[in-house]
Order: C-alpha cells, then structure tokens, then sequence
C-alpha cells in the first residue's frame, strides 16, 4: 500500500512515493517527476510492524491516524517549476553516493535493488 507521495523538498522535480509492502518491508522511490521508473529506490526491512509504523511516523512526522492510502486515491502532486533539472539530478546523484538521502530510520536492513543506483553506489560507475 501507498501512504506517501510528494515532491522532497531537498530534490524538487522528483517525486518520493514509499510503499507499505509485506513481511516489514518499506520501498521508498525516487522517481523523476511523471516517470515510474528509473529512479533511486530503497527497501528497508523492520523487526516487526510496530518498528515500521513508528519509523515512517517519524520521517513523516505525522502519526498513522493520518497517512492517506495513495494505492486507492491515486493522488499524484502537483508539478513544481524546476530552472535547472540537471543541477538536482546531480545532488540526489551525489547524495546517494554520500549516504546522505534522508530515510525512515531503525530499519534492521537497507538496500538497493541490482542496476545502474547500486553499480553507481559502489563506484562502478562515474557520475
């Protein structure tokens, strides 16, 4: 299930849409803004249900009572105005090098999926 899509502050023209998935996993994505797929994506494992639902309250700063379940509204933001798309495509570029993407936190583990993210993540790949 969907309970967040919105465009991070910190990389405007990208749209962060995290996901609810089964056995305590999170997918946070990272999508260029009207593509879905390509972009940055995260998987986070938690110990248990209670870890997960405290960790994304945290990152979301709002409790659970108030998440929306984007899976059945379809709720997509607005389009911010972007002057220089490539400028943010090399931050997030170079955030995720530096580990310094914000994420939920307390996860028991954090990984990428295999391809062009994780071979850049471990310098197989210029930027």
């Amino acid at each position: 299930m969907i309970v967040d899509r919105s465009i991070p502050q910190e990389y405007p023209g990208y749209v962060r849409t995290v996901t609810v998935m089964p056995d305590g996993v999170i997918r946070v994505e990272f999508e260029t803004y009207g593509c879905d797929e390509g972009g940055i994506t995260y998987f986070i494992k938690y110990a248990d249900y209670e870890a997960l639902v405290k960790s994304l309250e945290e990152y979301f700063m709002k409790k659970i009572d108030h998440w929306e379940n984007i899976s059945r509204t379809g709720f997509y933001p607005d389009q911010i105005e972007v002057s220089d798309m490539g400028l943010v495509h090399r931050k997030i570029q170079a955030d995720l090098v530096n580990g310094k993407i914000r994420l939920p936190q307390n996860g028991i583990k954090t990984w990428l999926p295999d391809g062009y993210w994780k071979r850049l993540l471990q310098n197989k790949i210029d930027m």
